[in-house]
């Protein structure tokens, strides 16, 4: 599946938060030495997950500021993605392009409603990427720290927690 959406961020920001992003999983995958942006082009290879399940992914075209291509496979699915930019005068046309292997067959086989329902899900999903990448790029881009990375102290605690510790405080008087 495609979309394609302009975002309020610069090419040079989109690829640094896309390498930074490669380069912490490879990193964080790889014992043998430390990668750096060099690092990032066609033909890189590396495997993260557990060793029962691991997924294994190869950058298969890469052009900083025009294309990144990449392809995962692990025990159940094979996907790949590819992000197409283009400057713009309010922003970044990002053209991204998600294929799953099987999707198309899996989606066929299934009613009309079930698979427009199935198709809009993915759609948003691929969409929410987007926004998210775009949303982290605005953060640093004005000094706000990821919520992700927050002192626990700092962090807001989630609706359905604050409720959780009310009915034990309620047990517990």
């Amino acid at each position: 599946m495609k979309i394609i959406r302009t975002l309020t961020i610069t090419v040079d920001e989109f690829y640094d938060d896309l390498e930074a992003s490669i380069l912490t999983r490879l990193n964080a995958s790889q014992t043998d030495g430390k990668y750096d942006r060099d690092s990032i082009r066609a033909g890189l290879r590396y495997v993260q997950g557990p060793k029962t399940a691991p997924t294994s992914f190869l950058v298969t075209d890469y052009v900083r500021g025009v294309r990144y291509c990449a392809e995962a496979r692990s025990l159940g699915d094979v996907s790949s993605l590819s992000y197409h930019t283009e400057p713009k005068e309010k922003g970044l046309l990002v053209i991204y392009e998600q294929i799953i292997e099987g999707y198309e067959e899996a989606s066929a086989k299934k009613n009309l409603f079930l698979r427009g329902f199935s198709d809009a899900v993915y759609l948003s999903r691929m969409s929410n990427s987007l926004y998210d990448i775009q949303s982290r790029i605005l953060r640093q881009r004005e000094g706000i720290p990821d919520p992700k990375t927050f002192p626990l102290s700092q962090r807001k605690e989630p609706a359905l927690y604050k409720l959780y510790k009310k009915s034990l405080e309620k047990k517990e008087k």
